[in-house]
C-alpha cells in the first residue's frame, strides 16, 4: 500500500529505468538514511521511453495540481 503524501512537504519520486538503476537509488537512500516518506522509489519502468511515458501519464499533472512540492527524477543510463 502506498503511503499518503503530504502535498505541502517536499518529496522526491524516482522513476528508475531498470533494476540496476533502482538498486543504485536504494543504495543511496539506505546510505543517506533519508526519511522514508521524503523519497518514493517506483518500480523499474523497463526502458527510458517508458520512464518518460510513466512520468507524463502518472506524475506530470499531479505535480501542478496536487503535489506542488514534488520533485521527480527519471533515472536512465
Amino acid at each position: 500500500m502506498k503511503e499518503k503524501q503530504n502535498p505541502y512537504k517536499s518529496h522526491v519520486v524516482v522513476l528508475p529505468e531498470d533494476r540496476a538503476n533502482e538498486e543504485i537509488v536504494n543504495g543511496f537512500n539506505n546510505f543517506l538514511d533519508l526519511y522514508s516518506r521524503a523519497i518514493q522509489i517506483e518500480r523499474p519502468a523497463g526502458g527510458w521511453e517508458k520512464v518518460v511515458e510513466k512520468f507524463l501519464k502518472n506524475h506530470a499533472s499531479e505535480m501542478k495540481k496536487k503535489f506542488p512540492e514534488r520533485k521527480n527524477d527519471g533515472l536512465a543510463d
